[in-house]
């Protein structure tokens, strides 16, 4: 719960300024963890309506979302 406030409602997206959550916690996370914005690589848009995006994930690789309506 901390740190869904932290990360959606605050908008902090830095371990180091989570302040409620121990420092070694908050150590571990920043080892492991990396809170960002994946980036959008491409967008594809059917005829029927479908959206499909690659969403680049750094430093960790790939992944493919997709809207249907």
């Amino acid at each position: 719960q901390q740190l869904w406030h932290w990360m959606y409602v605050r908008g902090v997206s830095d371990f180091a300024h989570m302040f409620n959550i121990s420092k070694d916690l908050r150590a571990e996370l920043d080892k492991h963890f990396t809170v960002a914005r994946p980036e959008i690589v491409e967008e594809q848009i059917s005829s029927d309506g479908t959206r499909k995006w690659l969403f680049r994930f750094p430093p960790r690789g790939a992944g493919r979302p997709v809207e249907i309506e």
